[in-house]
C-alpha cells in the first residue's frame, strides 16, 4: 500500500512515525514547513508538492488546519487516483464540506478522529467511510493506518463523532486536569509535588490498566472499593461534589463546540 500524508505536524508526523516503525507500507510525507518534512528524510519518500504527493497513492491523508481542509482537497482531487481513498482528520469539517465544489467524486472519501495517544501508539481513533467509499477495502485500508497507531473504532453515523471528539479527543484534558487536582490535593497532604505528581499519575496508569473493553469502568471501580475503605470514603465526597455530572456538562459542551464549529 502507497500511503501519503499531507501534513506532519503533531498528528500527522505522529501517524508517520507509527507507520514507518510498523512497516510494509510506502510511504510520502508532504508538509509547508520544510523542517516538518525534512525530519522523515531517509525514512519517507519527500514531497513539497501536494498534488505530486497524492498521485499514484492508495489512501491520502489529510492533516492539516481543518479550515484548509476542503481546499486542500480542492487542489489536490483531479490528482488521486480514481481508487483511492481519502481521509480528513479535521475536526468539525463534514464529508458533504469535503465533497462541495467536487464533481463525481470517483475516490472513496472517509473522516478519521484520532487522539494525543497516537504520539505514544495507543490513540483510539474512530472513523466513518463516506458513501463513495467500498467498505470491504478501504475499511482495511484505514484500519491499516490507524491501527499503527493504536486501536480503532467504525462508526455507522458520521453526526456520532461529535461525541468521539468530546470524549476521546478532548478526554485527556479532562483527565489530565483530575491529575493536576489530585496533584495539588496531595501537596495539600504534605507530599512533595514531585512525589505526589508521581502518585497521580501513576493512579491514571492504573486505572488505564484495569480497563478493559468487555468490562465497565464501575465494575473495576467496585473491585477496588473496600466498603467503609479510604476509596469509600473519598468516592462520597465525589460524588456529593457532583463529579459525574459536571463531566457529563463537560462532554455535552464539547459536543456543542464541534457542531458550532461544522457549522
Amino acid at each position: 500500500m502507497k500511503l501519503a500524508i499531507i501534513g506532519v505536524g503533531g498528528l500527522g508526523g505522529a501517524i508517520a512515525n507509527g507507520i514507518i516503525a510498523a512497516g510494509g507500507v510506502e510511504l510520502v510525507v508532504c508538509g509547508r514547513r520544510q523542517s516538518s518534512v525534512d525530519a522523515f528524510a531517509g525514512r519517507a519518500s519527500l514531497e513539497r508538492d501536494a498534488r505530486a504527493a497524492v498521485a499514484g497513492a492508495d489512501v491520502v491523508l489529510l492533516a492539516v488546519k481543518p479550515a484548509g481542509t476542503a481546499d486542500l482537497l480542492r487542489h489536490v482531487a483531479d490528482a488521486v487516483a480514481p481508487d483511492a481513498l481519502v481521509v480528513s482528520c479535521a475536526a468539525g469539517v463534514s464529508l458533504h464540506k469535503l465533497a462541495a465544489g467536487l464533481v463525481n467524486v470517483p475516490f472513496g472519501l472517509a473522516r478519521a478522529m484520532p487522539n494525543i495517544g497516537a504520539q505514544r501508539r495507543v490513540s483510539t481513533t474512530a472513523y466513518t467511510l463516506g458513501g463513495s467509499c467500498d467498505p470491504e477495502r478501504d475499511r482495511s485500508r484505514i484500519e491499516q493506518v490507524f491501527g499503527a497507531v493504536g486501536s480503532t473504532r467504525e462508526l455507522a453515523d458520521e453526526a456520532l463523532l461529535h461525541a468521539v471528539t468530546a470524549v476521546a479527543s478532548s478526554g485527556p484534558a479532562f483527565l489530565l486536569l483530575a491529575v493536576e487536582a489530585l496533584t495539588d490535593a496531595g501537596v495539600e497532604q504534605g507530599l512533595s509535588r514531585a512525589d505526589a505528581l508521581a502518585c497521580a499519575r501513576g493512579a491514571l496508569v492504573a486505572a488505564a490498566a484495569r480497563l478493559d473493553p468487555a468490562i465497565e469502568a464501575m465494575t473495576v471501580r467496585a473491585q477496588v472499593t473496600s466498603p467503609g475503605g479510604t476509596t469509600a470514603a473519598g468516592l462520597s465526597i465525589l460524588e456529593q461534589g457532583a463529579v459525574r455530572g459536571t463531566f457529563q456538562r463537560a462532554v455535552a459542551a464539547a459536543v456543542e463546540r464541534s457542531r458550532g464549529i461544522a457549522g
